[in-house]
């Protein structure tokens, strides 16, 4: 339902494509990995030379992995049928891409952290990339926990209100591995509908478009700032002009260099038909000026696209008379 392409140099391509799944624990959804290089067509981001679990009938080759108990070998040198023989292989504990896509919805990993699974009803319905393919983010729903209550009594669970995290990843040689989860401030400030990361990757963008702390669904948007191996939380950015049911943080995006000299961040106000822009002073998003365009207040910044300090806006209700 989405795609994202990416070229981390100048001759491989990585593309990102969402399955939706059906919005249940046994089918939430994925995102795939297919990547590209000068010698090689598409293909799905496996490892090549994986060839499963081990067998004691089977011919293995120098540099070929299996899997025996829970660990993956990487064969020393060819090998010819028999038993296994550890000193014949080298374990491997990282940096292989055994699936091709997140999140891990097996039994086994190479690493001690994955994503926890249980109740997760919808994966990646908005995820982003950075521009060289580092880090990788991508929203989550859970099982609402927010409750109904009469008086003092619990009434049940509101399935309406989104319980969403914000997933991310940071890819280790060819594998993406789970780093970290961003949890939401308020439950029902629909956190994480949209997000967005910076084209280096170490600012990512949650929106949260139904936040009333000043105003009845004004929205919000907060900034998550790299720090070491971990994305901390920042900065809380509002409407300049807030008023209620704009929902502020309805669509994101960033723009800028690779090393973050130019970085600029793009914010749609969904009830106004806004696009707000902001720039970075001293590693902190500022407000520069907004778009608008009167004759599209609804649609105005739904379809948005920024590249190279360029602001695409789409109009999809616009009409334009038949100039014949």
């Amino acid at each position: 339902t989405k795609l994202r392409f990416v070229q981390p140099d100048s001759s491989s391509y990585k593309l990102y494509v969402h399955a939706e799944g059906v919005g249940t624990e046994a089918n939430q959804g994925r995102i795939y990995f297919i990547n590209k290089n000068s010698t090689e067509d598409w293909a799905l981001s496996v490892q090549k030379n994986y060839r499963g679990n081990f067998r004691t009938s089977a011919t293995y080759f120098e540099n070929e992995y299996v899997r025996f108990g829970e660990t993956v070998y990487k064969a020393n040198t060819n090998l010819i049928p028999g038993v296994f023989n550890v000193s014949q292989w080298t374990a491997q504990t990282t940096g292989l891409d055994l699936l091709g896509y997140v999140p891990n919805d097996t039994n086994f990993s190479l690493v001690e952290s994955t994503l926890d699974q249980g109740n997760l009803e919808a994966f990646g319905t908005d995820f982003d990339v950075s521009t060289d393919g580092e880090v990788l983010i991508a929203n989550s729903m859970y099982t609402s926990v927010y409750e109904i209550e009469s008086g003092d009594t619990v009434l049940g669970l509101d399935s309406s209100i989104a319980n969403r995290k914000v997933v991310v990843y940071r890819l280790n040689s060819s594998n993406y591995e789970y780093s970290q989860i961003l949890e939401p401030f308020n439950q029902t400030e629909d956190f994480g509908t949209t997000i967005a990361v910076s084209n280096d990757g170490t600012k990512i963008a949650v929106g949260a478009p139904l936040n009333s702390e000043i105003e009845s669904n004004a929205g919000a948007v907060y900034i998550y700032t790299q720090n070491g191996t971990t994305f901390s939380y920042s900065q809380t950015i509002r409407p300049v002009t807030t008023q209620p049911n704009t929902q502020f943080g309805f669509k994101l995006d960033f723009d800028g260099s690779l090393d973050n000299a130019s970085t600029s961040f793009k914010v749609t106000d969904r009830g106004s038909g806004v696009v707000s822009l902001y720039e970075t002073v001293n590693n902190t998003l500022l407000y520069s000026q907004d778009f608008a365009y009167d004759l599209d207040t609804q649609d105005f910044g739904s379809r948005m696209l920024v590249n190279n300090n360029h602001v695409y806006i789409g109009l999809p209700k616009q009409q334009v008379p038949n100039s014949s």
